[in-house]
């Protein structure tokens, strides 16, 4: 049985949004090696990390929009899961609607505020 963890309060949301760790997550060039810890962030559960990881996929494919090209299927994949698992509580913790919370989520994580 999986650990029961509380729901997040919106400063708390805020700080973690805001922290030099989500902000400056970098993006991990090996593909190897970004499949394999993305994988296990996923697993974790780990907010912060997953913000990390969710900040860096939306950096990326903003990127490469601008540069032409699409996002590799397997950082999508990891990108929806990543979402599916924050989006809920953050939805309800800013009392949005899921997609308003994306966007929200969106803008914090890309810079811009």
């Amino acid at each position: 049985m999986g650990k029961v963890k509380t729901m997040l309060s919106k400063e708390k949301l805020e700080d973690m949004l805001n922290s030099p760790k989500v902000q400056n997550s970098g993006w991990i060039f090996d593909e190897n090696q970004r499949k394999q810890t993305y994988r296990e962030l996923i697993g974790s559960g780990d907010r912060e990390r997953l913000l990390g990881m969710v900040g860096a996929l939306y950096r990326h494919k903003a990127a490469q929009t601008a540069a032409g090209r699409k996002c590799h299927l397997c950082d999508e994949n990891f990108l929806r899961d990543a979402e599916k698992l924050l989006l809920s509580e953050i939805s309800i913790v800013l009392e949005m609607e899921p997609d308003r919370a994306k966007q929200y989520l969106g803008k914090k994580l890309c810079g811009e505020n």
